[in-house]
C-alpha cells in the first residue's frame, strides 16, 4: 500500500504476511522514519508493533500520523510522524481493540482504510463487515459518531464492499470502492445514507451482490478536479 500526504511524503505499507512495517519517505526516495518492524507481529495491544498495516492519513500541522492496523488486527492506531513514538489508539465505536467481542470489532480482514473528510471527520472501512464508522479526534482518543452499511451481505472470498473511501470536491459525498461487487457507491455525508453505486456494467446499474467476475476495485484516488481514478 502507499499513500502520499499534504508535505508530498510517501508512505508505505506492508501489508503481506510477516511485512509489518510503515515507512516514510520524501519524495526522492529518503527514508525518514519506520514504524513497526518486519518480521515482528504486535497484537491489539501493543503501542509499537502492528499486524499487516493497510493505509494512514498524515495530520501534518499536529505531526501525527493515524494508520489502519489492518489486515491482522482490528485498529486505528497513532504515532508521532517524525519520532515514531505512540499516541494513540481506537477500535470499532472509539473503544479498546481489545476489549470488544468479535461482534462489535472490526473485522481482521480488514480495517481496510483511514481517511480524513474535508468535514475534519475521520472515517474507517471495515471491508468485510461492509461498514464505515465516523469518528470525531477528541485528546486522546477518538469519539464514534456514526455508523453506515455498504451492500450489508456481501461476502466474497472473504472481501466485503468497503474497500477504500474517497470524497467529492464539494465535501457533500463519500464514495466507496466496493471491491467485491466491482463497483462505486454514493453516500450522503449529511444524512449517511446511501444513494446509490455505478459499476462499468451498466446493465447490472444498482443490483446489489451480484457480482460478474471477481476483478477487484482495491484502491481509488479523488483527483483535485474531483474526478475518481480507479
Amino acid at each position: 500500500g502507499m499513500e502520499c500526504d499534504a508535505e508530498g511524503n510517501v508512505w508505505i505499507f506492508g501489508y503481506k504476511m510477516g511485512d509489518n512495517a510503515v515507512l516514510k519517505f520524501t519524495p526522492d526516495g529518503k527514508q525518514l522514519l519506520r514504524i513497526g518492524q518486519r518480521g515482528v507481529t504486535g497484537d491489539d495491544d501493543s503501542t509499537e508493533f502492528m499486524d499487516r498495516p493497510t493505509s494512514c492519513w498524515h495530520d501534518v500541522k499536529n505531526r501525527e500520523v493515524f494508520i489502519s492496523d489492518g489486515y491482522g488486527n482490528h485498529r486505528v492506531i497513532a504515532f508521532n510522524s517524525d519520532t515514531g513514538k505512540y499516541t494513540r489508539m481506537w477500535g470499532a465505536f472509539g473503544k479498546k481493540p481489545s476489549s470488544l467481542t468479535p461482534e462489535e470489532s472490526w473485522a481482521a480482514v480488514a480495517v481496510h482504510r483511514v481517511k480524513h473528510a474535508p468535514n475534519g471527520r475521520l472515517y474507517v472501512a471495515d471491508r468485510t463487515k461492509c461498514r464505515i464508522h465516523e469518528f470525531e479526534l477528541i485528546p486522546g482518543g477518538a469519539r464514534f459518531t456514526r455508523e453506515v452499511w455498504v451492500a450489508p451481505g456481501t461476502f466474497v472470498r472473504n472481501s466485503g464492499s468497503c474497500w477504500d473511501i474517497e470524497f467529492s470536491k464539494d465535501g457533500n459525498f463519500m464514495y466507496v470502492a466496493d471491491g467485491s461487487n466491482f463497483r462505486v457507491w454514493t453516500v450522503a455525508l449529511d444524512t449517511f445514507e446511501v444513494l446509490g453505486s455505478t459499476t462499468v456494467h451498466t446493465e447490472h446499474e444498482q443490483d446489489v451482490n451480484q457480482q460478474i467476475f471477481f476483478g477487484l476495485l482495491h484502491r481509488f484516488w479523488a483527483a483535485p478536479n474531483g474526478d475518481l481514478l480507479l
